[in-house]
């Protein structure tokens, strides 16, 4: 591999060498990265491969604290300007009483509690409803396709959709459906029901399967300043006050306090 490697590097198209790895169009580049990284395995394992998932989930964690756009995955706490959430609107956090329906005689399990937002979609809901299970058992309940919530309202249980016939429209583009228009309120009981033992109870897949769901769909960024905003890039700046800005900030220092405790 030496060999070929200063081969390559006598070639007269290679006469910078730090520009030698830059395309990695040659068996030996693949050669040498590939080497790289299993030399480095050891390393990111014992060293960096710690700090590195304790960032991320406590990334992750934060994140989740404040709306998460669905259409266009942008949030309000953030470390990167280009992915804030400028058009967040006022939410409250709630905490779900979330039971598992068991075989099909209407037995459920004991409640788990779960944290969500009032801006939450039904697809974010089932996201935050794993996820949990998931840290508390330490496996996965079932995938998100696989599984319905239902809200229980008077008594009964109305199941939650992404979109119905409720679900608000303008123009040509349909608003998800959230918590806080199904009125979903703190301390609700919640049921998921596993499509695969109750199929008949599976109403429809999800939205984000369309091909045209960034179209069809939005969620906490308006259409209408959205579009507005692409035609004119001037009026970007007078958007983004100052007050998104230290949101970025925010962000940042509590990151930094998680990972100190």
């Amino acid at each position: 591999m030496e060999d070929l490697l200063q081969s390559l590097m006598d070639q007269s198209s290679n006469a910078n060498p730090k520009l030698l790895l830059r395309r990695t169009e040659s068996i030996v580049e693949k050669l040498l990265t590939n080497w790289m990284s299993i030399c480095l395995y050891g390393f990111l394992r014992e060293s960096v491969g710690q700090p590195l998932f304790l960032l991320v989930s406590a990334l992750t964690q934060q994140i989740s604290k404040g709306p998460v756009d669905s259409v266009t995955e942008k949030a309000l706490y953030t470390l990167s300007e280009d992915w804030l959430l400028c058009q967040a609107q006022d939410f409250e956090a709630l905490k779900l009483k979330v039971v598992f329906a068991v075989g099909t005689g209407g037995e459920v399990s004991e409640p788990l509690e779960v944290n969500a937002l009032t801006c939450d979609t039904i697809q974010q809901v089932k996201e935050k409803i794993l996820q949990t299970f998931q840290r508390k058992f330490g496996f996965l309940f079932q995938q998100i396709r696989d599984i319905e919530i239902e809200y229980e309202k008077e008594r009964k249980f109305v199941m939650l959709q992404e979109v119905d016939e409720s679900s608000e429209i303008r123009g040509h583009v349909t608003m998800l459906n959230t918590l806080k228009h199904y009125q979903v309120g703190d301390g609700s009981c919640i049921k998921v029901i596993t499509t695969k033992v109750h199929a008949p109870l599976r109403s429809q897949s999800s939205v984000k399967d369309d091909e045209n769901f960034a179209v069809k769909y939005f969620h906490l960024v308006d259409p209408d300043i959205d579009t507005d905003l692409s035609k004119h890039p001037e009026k970007k700046a007078l958007k983004f006050k100052e007050m998104y800005l230290t949101k970025l900030l925010s962000t940042k220092v509590r990151i930094i306090d998680t990972q100190k405790h």
